[in-house]
């Protein structure tokens, strides 16, 4: 029943760590685009957060926001 009306959205580039290269199958220091997302209702409060981690070299981003106006 939660709404979200807002996001920030965080991409910056990293260099991986040993422990993630090898989740990613790659090598220590390999490129890569850390990606944070906190999403916030309409008074502001977050009620999300995630992070992923991709390879630099296989990495493609899209995105489409949308805020959808309601009755409430």
């Amino acid at each position: 029943g939660v709404i979200v009306t807002g996001l920030d959205h965080t991409l910056k580039p990293v260099l991986l760590t040993e422990t993630e290269a090898r989740e990613l199958q790659t090598k220590a220091g390999t490129p890569a685009l850390l990606s944070e997302i906190v999403a916030f209702t309409r008074e502001g409060t977050p009620v999300e957060y995630s992070w992923s981690l991709s390879n630099g070299d296989k990495s493609e981003f899209y995105f489409h926001f949308q805020r959808i106006e309601t009755d409430s």
